[in-house]
């Protein structure tokens, strides 16, 4: 997945630069190094006029040709049976996040978004954010951070309490 990585990475030098257009095409093509160079190199001669290959046609083709449709397939496969499991929270949106990239259908809203989200975590935090209404999903991921973060720090309590009593009732014996 290095090279959807690399994308991801020279997106964001675009997004700061505030780069759009074709000058995107231009940078990002500059960057090129080995494979990845040869490949725009083998596209670029092969089109009848290089100076009108768009930003989403270079990003495309990029995919296309490095990450293969099999691997996309299983990223989005991945994606759609995410759940939190035995993960952190922290882990599972850490998942959520670098794998819903793979299938922009089920996040392509933010109501879809929450919902996925959701569906995807353990019983007992589902159980607690599902009856809520978030007004958006960094609302939503916050709200489950803090949840989360209460539920840990109750355990905590609750064990710490059982242990007082266990020896409190043992030294009544």
């Amino acid at each position: 997945m290095e090279p959807d990585n690399w994308r991801k990475v020279i997106e964001r030098k675009l997004d700061t630069i505030h780069c759009d257009g074709r000058d995107r095409v231009l940078l990002a093509s500059h960057e090129l190094i080995g494979i990845a160079l040869s490949w725009w190199e083998a596209y670029s001669g092969a089109v009848d006029n290089a100076n009108t290959i768009t930003w989403e046609e270079f990003v495309d083709e990029f995919r296309r040709y490095h990450i293969s449709d099999g691997i996309m397939k299983l990223k989005a496969d991945e994606f759609r049976n995410l759940k939190q499991g035995n993960r952190t929270l922290s882990e599972y949106i850490f998942q959520f996040t670098e794998l819903s990239h793979y299938a922009p259908e089920l996040v392509n809203t933010d109501a879809k978004k929450q919902t996925k989200f959701i569906e995807g975590l353990a019983c007992e935090l589902r159980t607690l954010m599902t009856p809520q209404i978030y007004p958006d999903f960094n609302t939503l991921m916050n709200r489950t951070i803090l949840t989360d973060v209460a539920k840990t720090e109750e355990r905590k309590e609750n064990k710490r309490k059982f242990l007082e009593r266990k020896v409190q009732d043992g030294a009544r014996s």
